[in-house]
């Protein structure tokens, strides 16, 4: 029972952080289409928006001084007053919506957390044969299974001396 529960609060955690990075990349992007005077303000929230859906690009942008063209590398974000790369701003605005709403789909996909270790290893770009990928999960599965056990064992062993103590704390 107490490993629903955690379970249970680890996904709403996810689903509720997701929602409300999805709520401020569509506040920011709500900001950037009616490009207010303050808009450079908001380059360090869009950043971290960027940055945490994994959708951050580099651009390259060349400004003259002293009469010569220097290129500079800069991410996008910090350049949402510029003209020239508002239809890329827009494009990145809307995939990191998209990255949002699925990872919130992805929290209550039962496979997503049956499957969860080929997911991880997904996301730090790590590649492992079939064979070797059925294998962790399969791993995963039976550490899954077998701490489940113990865990409750465990607490069905302790807990009536913990709510026990609890009870003879209070006045």
């Amino acid at each position: 029972m107490y490993l629903l529960i955690v379970f249970l609060g680890i996904v709403i955690l996810k689903f509720v952080l997701n929602l409300s990075r999805l709520i401020g990349t569509l506040i920011m992007f709500k900001i950037f289409q009616n490009q207010p005077k303050n808009i450079a303000q908001y380059c360090p929230f869009v950043t971290s928006l960027f940055n945490s859906a994994g959708t951050q690009q580099i651009i390259l942008s060349a400004t003259r001084a002293s009469g010569i063209n220097q290129a500079q590398r800069d991410y996008i974000s910090n350049s949402l007053s510029r003209q020239d790369t508002r239809s890329e701003l827009e494009t990145i605005f809307q995939k990191t919506i998209g990255v949002y709403k699925f990872r919130m789909l992805q929290t209550i996909n039962p496979f997503y957390w049956l499957f969860l270790p080929k997911f991880i290893l997904e996301d730090f770009n790590v590649v492992l044969p079939k064979v070797g990928q059925t294998l962790l999960n399969l791993f995963y599965w039976v550490i899954g299974f077998v701490g489940t056990y113990f865990l409750e064992k465990y607490l069905d062993a302790h807990s009536q001396d913990f709510f026990q103590h609890i009870i003879d704390m209070l006045p």
